[in-house]
C-alpha cells in the first residue's frame, strides 16, 4: 500500500531517512564517524560505512570531502 502511494517500499523509506540523517551529520563534521554510526543505530562503524556506500554510491569519506569543498 505504501509503495503504491509513495512509489517506495517502507524499507526503502526508512533507508532514505537514515541516509539523509547520515549526510547531515557527515556534512556538519562535528562528530566522528563512530559517533555518527552509533547515533543512527549502527553498532559497527564499518557496517555504517558499507551501508552508506551501498545506498549513496560513494564512500562516506569521499562524500565528506566533497561536502567540505562545497562549503
Amino acid at each position: 500500500m505504501l509503495k503504491k502511494k509513495l512509489g517506495k517500499t517502507a524499507r526503502r523509506r526508512v533507508i532514505d531517512m537514515v541516509i539523509m540523517e547520515a549526510k547531515i551529520l557527515l556534512e556538519e563534521q562535528v562528530l566522528s564517524v563512530e559517533q555518527i554510526s552509533y547515533q543512527i543505530d549502527f553498532e559497527n562503524p564499518f557496517h555504517f560505512s558499507s551501508f552508506f556506500k551501498k545506498y549513496c554510491g560513494l564512500a562516506r569519506k569521499f562524500y565528506q570531502n566533497k561536502s567540505l569543498l562545497r562549503a
